[in-house]
Formats: C-alpha cells, sequence, structure tokens
C-alpha cells in the first residue's frame, strides 16, 4: 500500500500552520484562485513528498503493518464504500476521513475540526447513483491530484537511485582500502518504462605517501579514478555518476577532470585530501540526523553516520556530525578542509585511514 497522500482540495481545507512545510498549502491556494495556465505553472512547484501533518501521521501510524483505521459508519454509508476516520490529537484535535481509491491506495480526502467533521462529513462525500453509476464525490482525488502523485513517485525512485548509488560507490572506495585493487562494481537498477537498467564501473586508487598525523591529513592527498564502460547501462545512470555521485565524492571542480580511452570507457579523476577521503569513509553512529536550520559552511572535516552524509547530499538537509555541529554536506566545503579534532577524537578515523595508507603504499613497493 503506498503512504496515505491529501488531496488538493483537502490542503486547502486544513489549517496551513498544521504542516511542516506551509509553503506548500500557500501554492495550492494561488493555484485554486489562478487562471488555468498560471495555475498548472503554480503547481508545477508542488511536491506532497515529505508533507506531514498531524492527521497524515495519525493515517500512516493506522495502516502500518497492514492495519486499518476505524471506519466512519456515517461517510461510509453516504459515500457507499469504505470512509477511515483519522485523528488530530492535539489542537483543534481535527478529523479526517481517508478513502481508498480503485488501487487500493489511501487518501486524505476530507476533514473539519471534531465538533463538525460528524456531520459534515457524509454529506460532503456522499455520492449518488445517476442511471445505475455512482457518481464521484467532488472530494475524491482528482486526475490532477493522480498527476502530482506520479510525478511525485518519479522524483523519488531518482533518490531512491542515487542514495543506492552512492551508498554503494561508500562501500567499493573502503574496499580499496582494504585490498588496494580495483573493485569492478555494476551499479543499482534503475527502472525506466518498466525496464531495470544498470551500468558497469570500476574504482581504483594511487595514494600519496600519507601525513604523519590526521592535523596535517588534508596535506596529503589520493587519486581516485571511476572508469565507466559507456557500452552498458543507460544515458541517466551514467549521466548520474558523471554529475552526482563524483560530485558528492569531490565538490570542488577544480579537483574533477575526465579522459576517455579507446576502448569507449570514461574515466573520471577526482583528486582527495585524505582528510576528506577520512570523512567520505567515517563509520559512526549518527547524534541526531537532520536540523532544520541553515547553518554556516563547515571550516573542518567532520564525521557522519553513512546515511546522514548520503541523505544530506540527496536532499541537501543540514545534518548533525559527531561533535555535534551541523552543516550540509558538500556546501561551501573547501577542498582543503583539515580534520575536526573532536570528531577525531572521539572516532580515530583519520588515524586509521592514514595507518591503513600507509600499509598498503609498503605492500606494493
Amino acid at each position: 500500500m503506498r503512504p496515505v497522500r491529501p488531496t488538493l482540495r483537502v490542503l486547502r481545507h486544513l489549517n496551513r500552520a498544521d504542516f511542516n512545510d506551509p509553503t506548500v498549502v500557500d501554492i495550492v491556494a494561488q493555484a485554486a484562485a489562478a487562471t488555468k495556465d498560471q495555475a498548472k505553472a503554480l503547481l508545477e512547484l508542488v511536491s506532497l513528498s515529505g508533507l506531514t501533518h498531524p492527521l497524515l501521521d495519525d493515517a500512516e501510524t493506522r495502516f502500518r503493518d497492514g492495519g486499518m483505521p476505524d471506519r466512519h459508519k456515517a461517510s461510509t454509508k453516504t459515500h457507499r464504500a469504505a470512509i477511515y476516520e483519522v485523528r488530530d490529537r492535539v489542537g483543534a484535535a481535527w478529523r479526517g476521513a481517508v478513502a481508498l481509491d480503485e488501487h487500493g491506495d489511501p487518501w486524505l480526502v476530507y476533514a473539519d475540526t471534531h465538533d463538525e467533521f460528524h456531520d459534515s462529513a457524509p454529506v460532503a462525500l456522499r455520492r449518488t447513483i445517476t442511471s445505475g453509476k455512482v457518481d464521484r464525490s467532488v472530494w475524491e482525488p482528482s486526475p490532477l491530484d493522480y498527476r502530482i502523485r506520479e510525478r511525485d513517485d518519479a522524483e523519488r525512485a531518482k533518490r531512491e537511485f542515487l542514495f543506492a548509488l552512492l551508498h554503494q560507490m561508500l562501500e567499493g572506495l573502503g574496499a580499496l582500502l582494504t585490498t588496494g585493487e580495483p573493485v569492478k562494481l555494476t551499479s543499482p537498477e534503475y527502472w525506466e518504462e518498466e525496464d531495470p537498467r544498470s551500468l558497469d564501473y570500476t574504482l581504483s586508487v594511487e595514494h600519496d605517501e600519507p601525513a604523519a598525523s590526521p592535523a596535517h591529513a588534508n596535506t596529503t592527498t589520493s587519486s581516485l579514478d571511476v572508469a565507466i564502460s559507456l557500452s552498458s547501462g543507460n544515458a541517466y545512470v551514467r549521466d548520474q555518476l558523471i554529475n552526482a555521485a563524483v560530485v558528492f565524492l569531490q565538490p570542488d571542480k577544480n579537483l574533477r577532470s575526465q579522459d576517455y580511452r579507446t576502448d569507449g570507457t570514461l574515466v573520471l579523476s577526482v583528486m582527495l585530501t585524505h582528510a576528506h577521503l577520512a570523512a567520505l569513509l567515517a563509520e559512526v553512529e549518527s547524534t541526531g540526523g537532520r536540523v532544520d536550520l541553515s547553518p554556516p559552511a563547515p571550516t573542518h572535516r567532520h564525521y557522519l553516520a553513512k546515511d546522514d552524509k548520503i541523505r544530506s547530499f540527496v536532499d541537501g538537509g543540514a545534518v548533525v556530525a559527531l561533535c555535534g555541529h551541523a552543516y550540509v554536506v558538500s556546501e561551501g566545503e573547501n577542498a582543503d578542509l583539515p580534520i575536526c579534532g573532536t570528531c577525531e577524537s572521539v572516532e580515530p578515523v583519520a588515524q586509521d585511514l592514514l595507518d591503513r595508507i600507509r600499509e598498503l603504499n609498503a605492500r606494493t613497493r
């Protein structure tokens, strides 16, 4: 079952202050009062993915693991199909009506304050029969609701693919530090018109002699090559490797280059300081996840949980490092930032990395 989604009509009916992102509600309200072309342009800005509201939260909790909210009997009778009641248990204590569409997917289709809901919902959701056919209620999902959901689904699939790709690259990078040998990978599958596509690529690295201590890990470097086989996969997967994954590894474009081999392989090369490499490979526990603020650009390389690191890059949200510093991954990160001493004192990641590089270099001499 899909997550519970609100219809555009119910968004305009609810209290905007109860949403985590009231600007979405404002855009929907503007579109309702605009011309057709203006409304279309405004709604191109709307994404309901990640939108939260107490009624949606209650619905998600009740539908979780195959459960069902209580049926609202009066509305079910007038709607001629099941209507489920969800509740906002704080503030004005709103009540909501959730209906399942023909695919069995739940939609928040109506809401009202507690003292009005039980009388207004059966009237608003009433369906009539005309010529033996059940007429739709105006509160049910419209074709536009479905188009926006389809667009949100496509964007979510892209984010999930990128998250999986970045996760794979970090795992491959970690393997390079263990064996020193090139790592051959096949990207996660990206579904295009019900056809899964992937792409083959290889990671290889050469390390300079590492710094003597973590405090100087920003002065020595490693050169990472990402070799992409252009004969496999599709253009979207290739573009994500070139324009997102490699940027995740090295935000500074002056430290990235690319070259084409005669065999049709594209080689993307990035220079990484050992401080940067340590921050990328840090395996630490999350200290608090995302925060709702716009922090200043970091002045040091910090250690993050792997998933927090990737989600910050993909979604652009600020996250909390091991030392408690909040920042957005890849925003304003200069290429030669030093390691955060507090992070390193809690988890000696850079020291471990420098020792491993030293061992690898000695092994290949």
